[in-house]
């Protein structure tokens, strides 16, 4: 009897009955709408070269670069914060030569920008020279303020063009991508 009596208290326990615990769920926080980001991007589209003349001792070639604003907001400095160079290689090494700069101050999404320099070649060089389009910036541009002079992607600066390229598909012009 005393069997009967422990298992109907046992039943009729508030403990027996209750339902397990359930999980506790974290409230969720919605997300915050993202606010767009405004970037400007000059971007190294370019550079190429072509014949322009023949004359004694080489040829006439021009280098011409373009550079875009890839980003969806426009690219506004100062004078003297940013620039475009063609620069060439130095036989010996050393600092690269600039033979053409242009100042960047104002460049609206989707605008470009030209960039062009002549200059004597010989196809007969041993180690022909190299030549870039850079865009340069002051080296504390990010720190001042301006968010409008801030280029949202760097690894887009520059190009490279090997005179071994242009003497290997001479006459015709030929491109240097960028990196």
């Amino acid at each position: 009897m005393k069997r009967f009596t422990a298992s109907v208290v046992l039943a009729l326990s508030p403990i027996a009955w209750a339902a397990p615990p359930r999980p506790t769920v974290p409230p969720v926080k919605p997300k915050p709408t993202p606010i767009p980001r405004t970037c400007p991007d000059p971007a190294v589209v370019y550079l190429s070269s072509r014949v322009v003349a023949n004359q004694p001792g080489g040829e006439l070639i021009e280098l011409t670069g373009q550079i875009i604003n890839r980003g969806n907001a426009a690219f506004v400095s100062r004078a003297g914060q940013a620039e475009v160079q063609i620069l060439v290689s130095r036989p010996q090494g050393g600092a690269p030569l600039v033979l053409a700069r242009k100042p960047l101050v104002d460049l609206p999404a989707g605008h470009g920008a030209p960039l062009q320099v002549r200059r004597a070649w010989s196809r007969n060089l041993q180690f022909p020279p190299t030549f870039s389009l850079l865009i340069s910036y002051d080296p504390d541009i990010l720190q001042d303020e301006n968010l409008q002079n801030d280029d949202c992607t760097q690894t887009n600066n520059q190009v490279d063009l090997a005179g071994a390229v242009i003497d290997h598909e001479w006459p015709n012009p030929v491109f240097g991508r960028p990196r």
